[in-house]
């Protein structure tokens, strides 16, 4: 909150203390979770239903140079399942988009550098339940990372992502910068 004016901290200082007060769990499980004297509870997901979702997504990538490939991917996520008018289901998570754009440096197998683009863009969440004001936006990354072989069949990857534009509504958590690290395996 360091780039926060002080009027804006006092603001977002007011609506943590306007929600902290004013939570309260559905009836139910949750209520059940909530008064329980147990030590460990697991989380089940998002309030109410829209936990079913259906997400379709394309990639392209091509050859543009001996040693160099671009590629596209093309994603889409919406909630399929959503009871916006059953009792304590009042919330559906908000339409999601993205699409990377990338290119690959691709001399060597053993060690491959890629550089992409990665936007990405979030319709807000509907419902009593949801928190509409601060849910959407739209950001896009750049992301270098590198692939590298470690044996037969298996990769691992870096990537860090830097923000380089955001238009969030409302008041949000924004990363200065993001990193992965992984394994990949191919049968």
């Amino acid at each position: 909150m360091k780039h926060l004016t002080p009027v804006q901290r006092q603001q977002v200082v007011e609506r943590l203390r306007l929600r902290q007060n004013g939570w309260k769990p559905f009836p139910g499980p949750q209520t059940e979770a909530y008064l329980s004297q147990a030590d460990i509870l697991l989380y089940g997901g998002a309030a109410g239903g829209g936990k079913t979702d259906l997400l379709l997504g394309v990639m392209y990538h091509e050859a543009v140079s001996q040693n160099v490939r671009a590629f596209v991917n093309g994603q889409f996520q919406t909630a399929v399942a959503e009871r916006l008018n059953a009792a304590g289901s009042d919330f559906r998570p908000g339409n999601q988009s993205a699409l990377t754009l990338g290119l690959r440096y691709e001399a060597s197998q053993d060690l491959v550098p890629q550089l992409q683009v990665n936007l990405t863009h979030k319709c807000a969440d509907q419902g009593a339940l949801a928190d509409t004001a601060d849910t959407a936006g739209t950001v896009a990354y750049l992301s270098p990372g590198i692939i590298g072989k470690v044996g037969a069949g298996l990769q691992a990857y870096a990537f860090v992502q830097v923000p380089i534009f955001s238009n969030l509504s409302g008041y949000q958590l924004f990363p200065h910068w993001t990193g992965t690290l992984g394994l990949a395996y191919k049968f």
